[in-house]
């Protein structure tokens, strides 16, 4: 009986110290939401810097490989702010002496391209920076620029720029072409690199629209032929897919003659797979060209490389057949191709 007496009293006082503790209110619906500020004893909440300058003073700490939570902000501030605003930042810090903070600021300027202002600034930039990647980007917006005044200026230096400058600068050269003199086209064609003397011809061909400048560039086998054979796939003639047959056709039958291994240009196979992308060459004749291709044992073992890799590439039971009969090619090169072409073919999902 004590011990009933004794459970039941030791229940009504849980009850009567749960009673005594208020309950938590539920706010309404529509009630405004109360802040709380939860703080650490000893640490203070970091905040997150607003100005750009102090952003990019951070940037230029941060190490590569790593992320750059200032980076992430500084992308942030110049996607969102205003535009002058923003412009009159990014044309201040091309004076920074970091190449870092430079090479951001000239990036973010490929959106003010078009603006003759700027003219002053990338040329003053190019000839205080050492920095391969902010020369690239100042020459790059230079071209892009398009006035007389920054036109001019490439002009009376492009001798002076070293041979790597001039060739990361091609592809702006090429979008901007029709907008250069043709004295400066001219003196293109007589540079010293194979790219810039097929980017002239490139040029030229645009303006005649005769693609045989092209194809005897390529039947040339200099060390331009590559870049004029990889030129063709940017004309919309509908004329180039039959010429590009031609080509291979008359490197097969020209390396029958030869003692020693023809050195057909390798960049016909990349042509050959651009066109077929573009539709404008049918798969079946793509894969026959690429298997004759790697079928002749009289040509050079780069392009018959670059044949095993694409007919990898194209996938199916015939390819597989094709591959399999030159696993074991007497040339290392050749068999190193086909041995990992069928490993990727093996991997890619059918």
């Amino acid at each position: 009986m004590t011990f009933i007496l004794r459970s039941i009293s030791t229940v009504f006082f849980i009850f009567a110290i749960i009673g005594c503790n208020p309950r938590k209110s539920v706010p309404m619906m529509d009630a405004p939401e109360m802040k709380t500020s939860e703080s650490t004893p000893g640490k203070t909440a970091r905040k997150r810097p607003t100005h750009p300058l102090k952003l990019f003073a951070e940037f230029d700490k941060c190490t590569r490989f790593k992320y750059c939570k200032a980076l992430d902000y500084l992308n942030l501030y110049f996607s969102s702010g205003e535009t002058e605003n923003n412009y009159k930042l990014l044309t201040g810090v091309l004076s920074d002496k970091s190449p870092r903070i430079q090479a951001f600021a000239l990036f973010r300027l490929f959106s003010f391209k078009d603006r003759p202002e700027l003219v002053p600034f990338l040329t003053r930039t190019l000839e205080q920076s050492q920095d391969k990647t902010v020369l690239k980007l100042a020459l790059s917006l230079l071209f892009l620029n398009g006035t007389r005044s920054a036109t001019d200026y490439i002009i009376a230096h492009w001798e002076a720029y070293p041979k790597v400058l001039k060739m990361e600068v091609v592809w702006v050269i090429r979008k901007v072409a029709s907008h250069l003199p043709m004295e400066f086209i001219q003196t293109l064609s007589a540079s010293k690199l194979p790219a810039l003397r097929a980017l002239a011809l490139e040029v030229g061909v645009h303006l005649s629209q005769n693609l045989d400048h092209l194809v005897t560039c390529v039947k040339a086998r200099s060390s331009q032929s590559g870049f004029c054979a990889l030129a063709m796939a940017r004309f919309t003639d509908a004329g180039v897919p039959s010429r590009l047959a031609g080509l291979f056709a008359h490197f097969q039958e020209l390396s029958k003659g030869e003692k020693r291994l023809l050195r057909a240009p390798p960049e016909l196979i990349e042509t050959l797979e651009k066109l077929a992308v573009q539709g404008r060459v049918s798969p079946k004749a793509a894969f026959e060209l690429a298997s004759t291709t790697l079928a002749n044992r009289r040509l050079a073992d780069k392009i018959r490389a670059q044949a095993a890799f694409y007919i990898g590439r194209i996938g199916g039971k015939d390819a597989r057949i094709i591959l399999e009969r030159y696993r074991k090619d007497r040339r290392r090169r050749v068999g190193y191709a086909v041995r990992r072409a069928i490993y990727l073919l093996e991997k890619t999902p059918t």
